[in-house]
């Protein structure tokens, strides 16, 4: 999922500059009391990593599971990507980019990531070593819930 972030991040960094809805001009929207205008404020609204995060999660979950990834993507869908639009977050064209961006990440690199966890045995060596394995899961899945902000952070102090 890494990668997922770190392309899409790259792209809105170095891609021309796209404002969001909440901040174009000519482009009335009405706020919730709690939202801000300065909300994300000097961000490029293209693509959506939150779009491609989850989108390309579903997808790995697609190729391992029907069901469970079929759900995920309604998920990622109307639970992630719809209410970004809403509160003018992003453009609708920013969240089909990320979906791409996700959904092409996911597939090339599903089959070798798979492999290299098989041959590498990760799943028997934390079944071994639960101590070590429960805090890594804990700490990759949170991470992901938090779209990677710690690693942002870390990234931001080493490079300014």
């Amino acid at each position: 999922m890494v990668p997922i972030i770190g392309l899409t991040r790259l792209i809105a960094n170095f891609a021309p500059f796209s404002a969001r809805p909440l901040h174009a001009d000519g482009f009335e929207l009405n706020l919730q009391d709690s939202q801000s205008r300065a909300t994300l404020d000097g961000w490029s609204s293209m693509p959506s990593d939150h779009a491609s995060l989850f989108f390309g999660f579903a997808v790995a979950v697609l190729t391992i599971n029907r069901k469970a990834g079929m759900f995920l993507l309604l998920w990622s869908v109307l639970v992630v990507s719809m209410p970004r639009v809403i509160m003018g977050l992003h453009w609708p064209s920013d969240i089909v980019a990320g979906w791409c961006i996700g959904a092409s990440i996911a597939l090339v690199l599903m089959r070798p990531v798979s492999s290299l966890v098989r041959r590498a045995q990760v799943i028997p060596y934390f079944e071994k070593r639960e101590a070590v394995g429960y805090p890594l899961l804990f700490f990759a899945t949170f991470e992901f819930t938090q779209m990677f902000a710690t690693g942002r952070r870390l990234i931001d102090l080493l490079f300014l």
